[in-house]
Formats: structure tokens, C-alpha cells, sequence
């Protein structure tokens, strides 16, 4: 075999070998990336009905001035409801004349070809359906929603006064609950966010400790997933000890991956 036979057949092995390296020409950057809330409370499933008695009795611990005002705040919400049904009512009257008179118009390339007394006539059913809505509004509904901000105004004060939660929190929490409960809801997170990286990018769980120890550890990754954009679920039928698990996520793309460490907090109670 010749010298150059002998360098030919060197030239194509490193041609070979150059090509089977992937260029890897994406990017990945996590130096700034995290959950804009990182910690999160959820209930074990056994516990769920003990928390819902337990929020209605504190919405029938508050003192007679706090209950009074919310009473009077529910009195003045339903008033509300009918009022709001009204308005409604009267502003579908008022887009219906509005669509009528571009119906109209929409016959003719210029607005002077229409029939001035036709036009007329529409112009004036709109004028008036908006004033009746708007007079409505002003007169009827305003005044009901301003007494009833004041009512919650006040009440809100009350509760700060007294150290205690709102009862429109609590009423929130507990319906949210209930429906959880009812419908298997899972408890949700929020995506991470400040992680850029080239498309697809893949969220998988690193690591998962417990305050309770690795048999909890172990026993709660099971019910939790891990889905596009870093966001987790776990499922309402969680039963693990109650404590803290602390999650590490990867983040993964074409030639990167990089390790999110204790990147989120679940407080399971």
C-alpha cells in the first residue's frame, strides 16, 4: 500500500469520526429559573373532611357584629344578583337596536343612500336603550354595589381588628375544597418560569426528600407527576405522613440537562 493510499483512507477515517460528533446548536439556561410561588399546602385525603368541618366551624366563630355585617352583606349580594340580571337584560336590548341599525346600514355603500326617517327611527331606539341601560346602571345598580363594598370594607376591618381570616376567604377555601374533593382535583402548581431553552424541553423529577424520611418520600412520589413547563400535580388521594417533600426537578433539551435542586416545596398536612 502507497503513502497515498495510506493518507486517502486516514482523511476518510476523520471525516467519519467528525461527522458521528452531533452539533449541538440550541441553548439551555436555568441560572434564573423558579416557581414564582415554591411551596405548597395540600391536605391528605383522610384529612379532608376534619379541615372542611373544621373551616365551617370558624365561619360560625365570629363575633355578632361580624356576623350581623355579613348578613347584612348576603341580604344586599342577592339584591345584587337580580339587579345584575336587569342590566344584563337591558344591554342585550341595547346591542340588539345597535346590530339592527348596522344591519341597516350595511345595505347601503354610503350612509346618506339610507331612508333618513328609517334611520331615524333606529337611531333613536339605540339612544334610548342605552339610556335606559345607562340610567339603570347609575341609579339602580351603583348605589346596591356601593352599600355592599362598604358592608365588605367593614367587615374586612372587623376581622383584621379581631386577628381572624375573612369569612370570603374562608367561604372561598372551602368551597374549593369541597369541589376538590368531590371531583378528584388534583393540587396543581404553576410552571417555572426564567428557563429559556431551545424547544422540546423535558421536565423530569430528580429527587424527592422528606422531613418524614425516604419510606414517605417514596410513598408520596407516587402520587405526584410532572408535566410540560416544570408544572406538578398530585393527585387528592395522597395519604403520605404529613411533613415537608422537598422536589429537585431536570431540565432536559438536545445536548443539555441541568438539575433545578430544591426547587419546590410540598407541605402535606
Amino acid at each position: 500500500m502507497n503513502k497515498s493510499t495510506i493518507y486517502l483512507n486516514f482523511l476518510l477515517i476523520l471525516l467519519a469520526l467528525t461527522g458521528c460528533e452531533k452539533e449541538h446548536t440550541g441553548y439551555l439556561f436555568t441560572e434564573n429559573a423558579q416557581f414564582p410561588i415554591d411551596t405548597l399546602r395540600i391536605i391528605r385525603y383522610e384529612d379532608y373532611h376534619r379541615e372542611i368541618i373544621q373551616l365551617e366551624a370558624e365561619l360560625d366563630n365570629y363575633s355578632e357584629e361580624i356576623r350581623d355585617s355579613l348578613n347584612s352583606y348576603n341580604i344586599i349580594e342577592e339584591q345584587e344578583a337580580v339587579i345584575i340580571e336587569e342590566l344584563d337584560r337591558l344591554e342585550g336590548i341595547m346591542n340588539k337596536c345597535g346590530a339592527v341599525m348596522d344591519a341597516y346600514l350595511d345595505q347601503f355603500a354610503d350612509e346618506s343612500d339610507a331612508d333618513p326617517v328609517k334611520l331615524k327611527e333606529l337611531e333613536k331606539n339605540t339612544e334610548d336603550a342605552y339610556e335606559a341601560w345607562a340610567t339603570y346602571q347609575q341609579e339602580v345598580y351603583d348605589p346596591v354595589y356601593q352599600i355592599k363594598n362598604n358592608i365588605r370594607k367593614k367587615i374586612i376591618a372587623l376581622c383584621q381588628e379581631a386577628g381572624k381570616e375573612t369569612p370570603f376567604k374562608l367561604a372561598q377555601d372551602l368551597a374549593i375544597l369541597q369541589k376538590q374533593q368531590s371531583l378528584d382535583i388534583p393540587w396543581t402548581t404553576s410552571c417555572i418560569e426564567q428557563l429559556l431553552g431551545t424547544e422540546p424541553i423535558i421536565y423530569t423529577l430528580e429527587n424527592l426528600r422528606s422531613d418524614q424520611g425516604e419510606a414517605a418520600a417514596a410513598d408520596f412520589a407516587k402520587y405526584l407527576t410532572v408535566i410540560g413547563g416544570g408544572r406538578m400535580y398530585v393527585d387528592t388521594r395522597v395519604n403520605s405522613p404529613a411533613g415537608k417533600y422537598i422536589v429537585s426537578l431536570r431540565v432536559s433539551n438536545d445536548g443539555y440537562s441541568v438539575v433545578l435542586p430544591d426547587v419546590f416545596t410540598f407541605i402535606l398536612q
